[in-house]
C-alpha cells in the first residue's frame, strides 16, 4: 500500500512484517506459518528385505492456514520408496502462499513375525544292524527352511542312535529375527532279518532201521544267531517215527519273533520178511515184522481167498490133513513192496525141520534148443518131502524181486528162455539177473542166489 505524505499508519505487527520500498511503498506480510498434521504411526509386516510403501499404505498430512486455503498449501514428504526392517521417520512439510512452512513426523514400522517355512524330510524306514542303530542326517536328510530375512538356522532333537520302532525327530526352522517353526520326521527301525542257523550245528536228512510200528530216534537241535537275543530253537520231531518219511521243522526264533526254519527229513525204512512156522497137522501161523502190514492169499482147492491183517500173526486153522495149500505172503511198508514169501504146505504131525538151500546151480545155454536152462541140486528135505523150488528174479541194480515159477515137478531145472519154433523170443529178456531159489518141505528153505546172462538169439 502507498501511504500519503503527512498521513500516520497504526498497525499491529504481531502477525505480520513490514517492508519499505522506495522510501515510501509499505509491503505488509502474514508471519503466521500454516498448521500441519501428519497421518498417525503405522506398523506393518515385511514383505521384504525392504518393504515397498507409499502413502496409499501410510496415509497423507493434512495443514490448515490463517489467511490461505488449504489448496494454496503445498504438502511434501521425505518417505523413501521402500523401508527397512525396524522404524524409519517420515517428515511431512506444509508451504503456503507466503512461503511459510510448518513439519509434522510420522514413523512407519517395519516388522517380521512372519515364520519361516519348513519341510521335514520324508519318513524314513531302515533294517535294523544293531540294538540301538547308528544313523545321521546323511541317511535319513535335512530339512530345508525358507523365509525373507536369510539365513534360516535348522536344528533338530535327532539321537545318535535309534531303538526298535518309530522314533520322531523334531525339526526347527529359526530365521533371522529369531521367529522359528517345526516339523516331525518319523524314523522306523524294523527287524525282518533271519536267525541264522550256525552251519556246523545242523543236522543233515538220516535213514535210519525199523523197530516196531514207530522207532524212537534222538536229533540234537541246531543253533542260531540273531542281533536280537535270546535266540530260541524249537523242532517238531516226535520221540518215535512211523515207517516211511517224516519231515522235521526246526524253527529258531530272535527276541522279536522274527523266524528262520530249517528240515531235514527222517526216513524209517524196514527190511524184514515175514515168517510161516507151520504149528501141527492142522494150522498154519503167519507171523510178520510189526513194521508191516502182511497181505496173503490161500489157494485151498484151487479157491482164492484173500485176507488182510495188521496183526503180528495170523493163525489159521481148518486145514486138512494131507491136502495141499499154497500161500503167498507179501509184506510192504509205505515206503516200498517189501520181498514176498511162497509157501506151499500140507499139514502133517510129523517134524519137519528146514530144509537146505538148493545147491549146485548153474545156467547152460544149449543152441540147439535155443534155451537158457537153470539147472540145480535137491537140497537135503528136512524129513519132509521138497514139495517145489521157488525161482525169483531181478535185473541187477533194481531192488525188488519178482516171482517166476514154483518149480514142482521135480525135475531140479527150469528154462528162463528160450527161441520158440517160430522164432519168437520167450522168457526172460536179454539182460543181467540175479536169481534166488528157496525150497519148500512144510518149511521154507534159505535162499541160494545166481547171477545169469541172458542173450537174446531171435
Amino acid at each position: 500500500m502507498t501511504i500519503p505524505e503527512g498521513v500516520t499508519l497504526d498497525v499491529d505487527l504481531q502477525n505480520y512484517s513490514i517492508m519499505v520500498k522506495n522510501g515510501s511503498s509499505i509491503i505488509i506480510r502474514h508471519g503466521v506459518p500454516p498448521t500441519i498434521t501428519a497421518p498417525l504411526d503405522q506398523t506393518f509386516e515385511a514383505t521384504a528385505i525392504d518393504t515397498p510403501l507409499t502413502f496409499t499404505d501410510y496415509g497423507t498430512a493434512t495443514a490448515t492456514d490463517d489467511t490461505d486455503s488449504s489448496s494454496n498449501i503445498t504438502i511434501t514428504n521425505d518417505a523413501p520408496d521402500t523401508f527397512p526392517l525396524g522404524i524409519t521417520t517420515i517428515t511431512w512439510t506444509a508451504t503456503d502462499a507466503n512461503g511459510l512452512i510448518a513439519t509434522a513426523q510420522q514413523t512407519v514400522t517395519i516388522l517380521d513375525t512372519t515364520i519361516p517355512v519348513i519341510t521335514a524330510p520324508a519318513a524314513f524306514s531302515t533294517e535294523a544292524t544293531a540294538v540301538d542303530t547308528p544313523l545321521t542326517s546323511a541317511d535319513y536328510g535335512l530339512a530345508t527352511g525358507v523365509d525373507i530375512f536369510s539365513p534360516v538356522a535348522i536344528t533338530s532333537d535327532a539321537p545318535a542312535t535309534f531303538p526298535l520302532g518309530n522314533t520322531t525327530i523334531t525339526w526347527t526352522a529359526t530365521d533371522s529375527s529369531n521367529n522359528s517353526d517345526t516339523a516331525t520326521q518319523t524314523i522306523t527301525v524294523q527287524d525282518t532279518t533271519k536267525p541264522v542257523f550256525d552251519a556246523a550245528s545242523l543236522p543233515s536228512d538220516v535213514t535210519i532201521k525199523a523197530t516196531g510200528q514207530t522207532t524212537n530216534h534222538t536229533i540234537t537241535s541246531p543253533t542260531a544267531t540273531d542281533i536280537f537275543t535270546p535266540v530260541t530253537v524249537t523242532d517238531n520231531a516226535p520221540v518215535s517215527f512211523p515207517l516211511g518219511d517224516t519231515v522235521v521243522t526246526f524253527t529258531a526264533t530272535d527276541d522279536n519273533g522274527v523266524t528262520a526254519t530249517h528240515e531235514i527229513t527222517v526216513t524209517v525204512v524196514d527190511t524184514t520178511i515175514p515168517e510161516i512156522r507151520l504149528l501141527g497137522e492142522s494150522q498154519v501161523t503167519i507171523t510178520v515184522n510189526s513194521n508191516y502190514e502182511a497181505k496173503y492169499r490161500i489157494y485151498p482147492s484151487g479157491q482164492l481167498t484173500k485176507f488182510t491183517t495188521d496183526q503180528l500173526s495170523t493163525e489159521i486153522t481148518g486145514l486138512q490133513n494131507g491136502k495141499v495149500y499154497e500161500f503167498r505172503i507179501s509184506a510192504f511198508n509205505t515206503a516200498y513192496q517189501g520181498d514176498s514169501v511162497y509157501v506151499r504146505t500140507a499139514p502133517t504131525t510129523a517134524t519137519v525141520t528146514q530144509p537146505s538151500a538148493p545147491t549146485g546151480i548153474k545156467d547152460i545155454y544149449e543152441d540147439e534148443d535155443g534155451k537158457h536152462l537153470l539147472r540145480w541140486s535137491e537140497p537135503s528135505d528136512g524129513n519132509a518131502e521138497i514139495q517145489y523150488t521157488t525161482i525169483e528174479y531181478k535185473l541187477q541194480g533194481e531192488s525188488e524181486w519178482t516171482w517166476l515159477v514154483n518149480d514142482a515137478d521135480g525135475s531140479e531145472s527150469y528154462a528162463l528162455a528160450r527161441l520158440s519154433a517160430d522164432g519168437q523170443w520167450n522168457g526172460l529178456a536179454e539182460g543181467v539177473y540175479d536169481l534166488r531159489l528157496s525150497s519148500f518141505n512144510g518149511i521154507q528153505s534159505p535162499y541160494a542166489t545166481h547171477t545169469v546172462t541172458i542173450i537174446d538169439q531171435s
